[in-house]
């Protein structure tokens, strides 16, 4: 009669272990996936390397997370994934670059050779660290006295709101020359591209 008792208590106390270590599982799975869902700037690519600085961008009261984030198998094969969010958490920006668009003709005119691998590697990785320097952002991103001047994708209807309402801009080049200047409209309630030009 013991040993049954014994056996009953064993077949109790291992279903219940089962039964924890099932519902932990089962726990951490909702816990991973709820912060994967807060969290949908991170690539499942592996990260090479990640950037994130605060500005003040959307407002002047609470300041935006920029993040640049690259990902891949090695630096100069990878992807660049920029993002702006809110300080509420809204997302307000996404772009998506090669890593060789942080390439040009700099890194060769300051050599005498062709540049190696590592010297490529670490020209992408510089420029990648100087993205949300102070000098990228304008307060206010138009002067009063400004001129429009048409580019690649330029919107001078934009143009003229950020000059009007003395809005924040953000800059960031791509490649040799191609930079994009943003910002974010009010009214609009999202963040637009008003130049596209020449460094």
């Amino acid at each position: 009669m013991k040993s049954l008792r014994w056996l009953l208590f064993c077949l109790l106390a291992s279903c219940s272990v089962s039964n924890q270590e099932e519902a932990e599982e089962q726990q951490s799975a909702a816990t991973d996936t709820v912060a994967w869902a807060e969290r949908p700037e991170l690539p499942k690519e592996r990260v090479i390397k990640k950037i994130t600085r605060t500005h003040f961008f959307s407002n002047r009261i609470s300041p935006d997370l920029f993040r640049l984030q690259l990902v891949g198998d090695s630096v100069l094969s990878g992807t660049f994934h920029l993002s702006i969010v809110s300080a509420a958490g809204t997302r307000l920006w996404d772009d998506e670059f090669p890593a060789a668009a942080f390439l040009d003709d700099k890194l060769s005119a300051a050599a005498a050779d062709p540049p190696t691998v590592a010297q490529r590697e670490a020209y992408v990785l510089r420029r990648m660290s100087k993205v949300f320097d102070k000098q990228h952002f304008k307060d206010p991103g138009v002067r009063k006295h400004d001129t429009f001047e048409p580019g690649l994708d330029s919107n001078e209807a934009v143009w003229l709101e950020v000059q009007s309402q003395h809005l924040i801009s953000f800059t960031y080049c791509q490649y040799a020359e191609v930079c994009k200047t943003i910002a974010y409209i009010p009214q609009r309630r999202k963040v637009m591209l008003f130049e596209a030009c020449c460094e």
